[in-house]
């Protein structure tokens, strides 16, 4: 079975919950992800809706739980010793360990001996933004898109550990992807309502757009062994990236 990781968990839930259960009824698994936009720890993507706190976040767990659905949180690549000690974050982690469903996304090793020394239930998955996998250990790892064409080389983690990206929107082996990545963390940090994710690779040509995969291509790696797919948005709303292509990618080929 095909497992979809979508972002947007916090930033619309109610509309992500509708899609997730389209996807339920046509016979896929869902995996939410998502983390409040004040959240110290808060990693991936500038989301959509900035305006998100530690209820919201709690709130989109309990409604996806509900459901059946799993929610893993999203934490960034810079956290330094003195923040494993945060608030909310740990709360995040409390209402994150009442659900075996439930996991987090990482890159930064001394957040995941904190989670496993404290939460050793969640499951653990290697954020993409690590671009090549460092931590070990680690359930499953969200693996850059630069690997779509080779996957030989992450064989050694193993192809039921992998998730893949569908819908990169950068361009193959940009040179950037580490740094952007780094700049997104450092922006989240500073809880800048009016930062942007500006792309910084280089090559603004043609082409970017051009690692994007459909359904043909996702179910000949799920026929080699792949079952994990993410599908990344949560910077933008639900109906300019992830709502269409659920809609005219995944279910309207489920359907023909």
């Amino acid at each position: 079975m095909i497992t979809w990781h979508i972002g947007g968990a916090v930033s619309y839930p109610e509309e992500l919950l509708r899609y997730s259960q389209l996807l339920v009824e046509q016979g896929y698994r869902v995996q939410v992800y998502d983390a409040a936009f004040t959240s110290l720890w808060n990693g991936g993507r500038i989301p959509f809706n900035r305006s998100t706190v530690l209820d919201d976040f709690l709130r989109a767990i309990e409604l996806f739980n509900a459901h059946g659905i799993g929610v893993d949180a999203t934490f960034s690549g810079i956290v330094e010793d003195q923040e494993l000690n945060d608030y909310e974050c740990n709360a995040v982690l409390d209402k994150l360990a009442v659900s075996p469903l439930n996991g987090v996304i990482l890159s930064e090793q001394k957040l995941f001996d904190h989670i496993k020394q404290n939460y050793p239930g969640l499951a653990v998955t290697s954020s993409i933004t690590a671009v090549v996998p460092k931590i070990e250990g680690c359930d499953f790892y969200a693996v850059s898109p630069d690997f779509n064409s080779h996957l030989e080389d992450l064989a050694g983690l193993g192809f039921q550990k992998l998730q893949i990206l569908v819908n990169e929107n950068c361009y193959q082996n940009c040179a950037e992807r580490g740094q952007h990545y780094r700049l997104l963390s450092l922006q989240m940090k500073r809880f800048d309502k009016a930062c942007e994710d500006v792309c910084i690779c280089k090559d603004q040509s043609g082409g970017r757009f051009k690692m994007r995969l459909g359904m043909e291509q996702i179910n000949a790696l799920h026929e080699a062994g792949i079952s994990h797919f993410k599908l990344q948005g949560r910077q933008d709303p639900i109906e300019s990236e992830i709502g269409p292509y659920i809609r005219d990618v995944i279910l309207k080929t489920k359907g023909d």
